[in-house]
């Protein structure tokens, strides 16, 4: 802790001409994350016109449910003071190691069905400025600063997010309204019934194999 709150303390002495008890430290977060699925039936699929790997993109925008939205956590946590332009940041690890920063593993259980269905999965993501008070800066104190990361793997990558934040036992807002997200990855799994019965997963493709393997592993599923 003396390391990242001294770090915290130069932060703030270095800022010329500002009043520190008329000002507010801030969180501030840059990078935005979604996650969307949908499920497609035999039936669905097999009625999307001139079918390739756009045509599936497009029906996952259309029907998609978003099952993961919020704040990416990069490598460094940026604080800044209101009425400043400049910001402090701290290296994330710095602050786990310090016990600012928990992380947690974040279970998403995909939606299923009983009958052999398509899974198409997309990651989008977004940058702007976005930024929530904490406290006021002439009394910031870094321990009592709590910063929950939620991590899960999507296509085959650890992603983390910002989970909640608070100060003095107290949760901060931190509700985010993006302008626009540019997508990042599309993923897509095949769920076939098996001999035995059962409904398995029988084939999957993400990232730059989308586009070139996706027909063929609906093809597959179709036959099956």
């Amino acid at each position: 802790m003396p390391k990242t709150q001294s770090k915290i303390s130069e932060f703030l002495e270095s800022l010329d001409g500002i009043n520190l008890d008329d000002e507010e430290i801030c969180i501030v977060f840059s990078e935005v994350f979604q996650h969307d699925e949908a499920l497609f039936s035999r039936d669905e699929i097999e009625n999307i016109d001139e079918l390739s790997p756009d045509a599936l993109h497009e029906q996952l925008r259309y029907n998609a449910d978003c099952i993961f939205y919020g704040a990416t956590a990069g490598d460094c946590i940026k604080l800044v003071v209101t009425g400043s332009y400049e910001a402090v940041e701290i290296p994330i690890q710095d602050l786990i190691d310090d016990g600012i920063v928990s992380v947690e593993q974040y279970d998403i259980n995909p939606a299923s069905a009983e009958e052999p269905y398509v899974r198409l999965e997309e990651t989008l993501a977004g940058s702007e400025n976005w930024q929530f008070p904490i406290a006021a800066a002439s009394s910031f104190d870094l321990s009592k600063l709590k910063i929950t990361v939620f991590e899960y793997k999507v296509f085959n990558e650890n992603q983390r997010v910002i989970g909640a934040v608070s100060y003095d036992n107290q949760e901060i807002g931190i509700e985010i309204s993006d302008s626009g997200l540019n997508p990042v990855d599309i993923g897509m799994q095949a769920y076939a019934r098996l001999n035995t019965g059962d409904i398995s997963c029988i084939g999957e493709v993400f990232g730059d194999s989308f586009h070139d393997h996706a027909l063929k592993v609906i093809s597959k599923w179709q036959s099956l």
